[in-house]
């Protein structure tokens, strides 16, 4: 199994969560197919958390990563396909999947990569002033800016 960790984070309690995308299947996952992304929870000490890898049928890459205050995690990435409950925008696009529940839902997911990723925090901002409490909102944009430099968005 080949793996890749991209972008890591830490939250509030010291908690490093480290997104990245694999090949292969850990244990007690399920593969979606092709490349996955995934995000592993580790604490200050080093020991395994939690993990999730997530993605759909093609290649779901993750490498971006941020927390909120509440111990949310937010995965961004791109996708050579669709991801579980969407449909593809494109050749390749961009998501942004909330980790810390039950399953992964994709937050936002809109358009090529790096125009949505500049879309996506242009909501972002637009909102975190009503709507989206500013923590949230921070870990949105360290996420998304996280993937726009490994895309070498310009």
């Amino acid at each position: 199994m080949r793996l890749a960790a991209a972008a890591v984070a830490v939250d509030a309690k010291g908690n490093l969560h480290v997104a990245g995308y694999t090949d292969g299947v850990f244990p007690g996952q399920a593969p979606g197919g092709g490349i996955d992304a995934f995000l592993r929870r580790f604490d200050h000490f080093g020991q395994a958390l939690s993990l999730r890898q997530f993605g759909g049928p093609a290649n779901d890459y993750g490498i971006g990563v941020g927390v909120d205050f509440n111990g949310f995690a937010y995965v961004a990435g791109t996708t050579d396909g669709a991801l579980p409950g969407q449909k593809p925008a494109g050749q390749r696009d961009a998501f942004l999947a909330k980790i810390g529940g039950r399953s992964p839902a994709p937050e936002a997911r809109i358009g090529q990569a790096c125009h949505a990723l500049d879309a996506f925090m242009a909501n972002v901002l637009a909102q975190s002033g009503n709507r989206i409490p500013e923590d949230r909102a921070a870990a949105l944009i360290a996420a998304a800016n996280q993937a726009k430099a490994i895309l070498d968005c310009r």
